[in-house]
């Protein structure tokens, strides 16, 4: 069988190449995720380094493997499957290593910062590989926000009679019958370990474009950062009345003021300058981020393993690598509290109790005096998760009974929401939401849906939103939660993906932006992967497992990649 192996290694070889000879023949632009884009020609990947070497390699494997593939398909039909399990696997083990020769180089390129030598080739190849696949990424991402809508259109297909409906029905079934409780998930037996290890990705992700070698000068890495500079440097100095005062009415309009003196009390009670404070925001954010929804997935799902592979996801998600690019710092910072705040509703849903219910008001509250706007879309999402159950489920027992607290928790929000904007004269989640439709929404947009869609892709987030292996991922994590049977938990991600897809169409780029970076992609395309690994479990085929458990590890590896070439390109 050893034979079989060293076959199969070579068919999967010819089908690399052909996926490189297809990539090179459709002329892709390539770009890199850095401001501004540079443009860097077509793709056109060679393996070798010599074309003239590709093309001979080629047709002498595809010449020598093939017809000893097929002739041996064709006179032993039962190894057929045999060999196209043991293909796959050696396919995914040369991505594999393609992706480990590429996260290397860019992991020790602060130590070993030498440029276009024989050590890039694989870095190169990788790239392209990758980017080859970008175009795509604004179809994939308007998929998957909309995948939601083909449960009720089978709906209405079902009431009108028509058969494809039931294609739907056995994939609902299928779905509501596996317990996320009891899957296994390939590099999660220990979880804690494995959070740990997001939650120290995520310190070296920060501070990685900061390395001495790599920007000697310690300029600011970040969009933002300069404004976080000039708010804290207008506090820093004063009197606290003063500073208090600086921060609810001065700086940027006084929108995020809690946070702001998160920052005076660091650069206060520490001996870090101002710039340091400001540089280094997201050392300790993005940990806390990785931490919030590890324990926000824990309680929805009742799975250790699950919660861990969410936390390994968000440590390379968009929260981290267009966190350091654009500095969105205090949006962070509210979506940690917001993933605490759905946290603990997760528990009180199951044990009503006054002091939770009290925790959870001032907890969203408090997101107001952080960053409106996340705040807008978090009391959105609690408003969507009581129609889902009022009008998707038509529970309306479920809905008297969630409509008391979680109504008191609105109203009490909105009231502080008024006392900041009317009374304090800051602004506030209400009037931020009021001056981003004027600004950023009309119907006008929706003419240039396209065109918002690639600029922000392309342009505004300088490609660091082009990802599209998790945006394919999310597509089917999306349809998972439309088609599973609702508990809280799906009910709150379903809602989360409904209100990005509401303003969507009718926002511009700067709106799509921030929707795009708030939607918990990292969470939605673990789902796939889960379900992947109970659908593979029902097979109780140990190849089809190995395979699960070297895609889990090619798509944490191609994560990996980017997420160190997304920052290093923020310098």
């Amino acid at each position: 069988m050893k034979k079989l192996d060293v076959l199969a290694f070579l068919d999967a070889v010819v089908v690399f190449l052909v996926l490189v000879k297809i990539i090179n023949f459709l002329h892709i632009e390539w770009y890199l995720p850095i401001f501004p884009r540079p443009y860097l020609g077509i793709i056109f990947i060679s393996l070798t380094g010599n074309p003239q070497t590709d093309q001979i390699l080629s047709w002498i494997l595809a010449f020598s493997v093939l017809p000893i593939t097929s002739f041996l398909t064709i006179k032993k039909p039962n190894l057929t499957r045999e060999i196209l399990e043991k293909v796959c696997i050696s396919l995914l083990l040369i991505l594999i290593t393609t992706e480990i020769l590429a996260l290397l180089r860019w992991v020790t390129h602060p130590f070993w910062p030498s440029e276009e030598n024989w050590t890039w080739h694989f870095v190169k190849i990788e790239n392209q590989l990758f980017y080859a696949w970008t175009p795509i990424c604004p179809i994939l991402f308007m998929v998957a926000v909309y995948i939601w809508l083909l449960k009720p259109l089978t709906k209405v297909l079902e009431r009108t009679g028509k058969k494809i409906f039931k294609t739907f029905s056995k994939m609902e079934r299928w779905v509501n019958s596996v317990r996320t409780d009891e899957i296994k998930i390939p590099f999660t037996r220990h979880p804690k370990v494995l959070l740990f290890a997001s939650m120290l990705l995520t310190v070296v992700l920060a501070l990685y474009p900061y390395h001495p070698n790599l920007n000697p000068l310690g300029r600011f890495v970040g969009v933002d950062v300069r404004y976080y500079f000039e708010w804290l440097g207008g506090m820093v100095g004063k009197p606290f009345p003063e500073a208090l005062s600086y921060a609810f009415w001065e700086a940027s309009n006084g929108s995020r003021p809690l946070y702001l003196l998160l920052l005076y009390t660091v650069k206060t009670t520490t001996s870090l300058s101002v710039s340091d404070v400001a540089k280094f925001e997201l050392v300790v954010l993005a940990p806390l981020l990785v931490l919030a929804v590890y324990l926000f997935v824990k309680e929805g799902t009742g799975n250790d393993n699950y919660a861990a592979l969410a936390a390994l996801f968000t440590a390379f998600s968009y929260n981290i690598t267009v966190g350091v690019f654009a500095a969105f710092y205090a949006n962070i910072c509210a979506l940690i509290l917001g993933f605490l705040f759905l946290t603990l509703l997760l528990k009180y849903m199951k044990n009503f109790s006054w002091k939770t219910l009290t925790i959870l008001t001032i907890l969203l509250a408090t997101i107001i005096f952080i960053h409106p706007w996340t705040w807008s879309e978090f009391v959105t999402i609690i408003i969507t998760y009581l129609l889902i159950i009022l009008v998707w489920e038509k529970n309306l027992g479920e809905f008297k009974k969630k409509i008391v607290p979680l109504g008191f928790i609105l109203v009490v929000n909105l009231l502080v929401d008024i006392v900041k904007s009317w009374v304090l004269k800051s602004l506030g989640g209400i009037q931020g939401g009021y001056e981003v439709a004027s600004t950023s929404l009309g119907l006008n947009e929706l003419t240039k849906l396209w065109l918002n869609l690639q600029v922000n892709f392309v342009n505004f987030s300088s490609g660091f939103y082009m990802n599209p292996i998790i945006l394919m991922l999310t597509i089917f994590g999306v349809l998972i939660l439309t088609y599973r049977k609702k508990d809280e938990y799906t009910r709150i991600l379903l809602a989360w993906v409904i209100v990005t897809s509401i303003p969507l169409p009718f926002s511009n780029y700067v709106a799509h932006c921030r929707l795009v970076f708030n939607l918990p992609f990292h969470i939605l395309s673990v789902n796939t992967l889960v379900y992947l690994c109970a659908l593979t479990q029902k097979e109780e085929n140990p190849r089809i497992w190995f395979m699960v458990k070297l895609l889990t590890f090619l798509i944490i590896l191609l994560n990996l990649t980017y997420a160190f070439r997304s920052v290093i390109n923020t310098i």
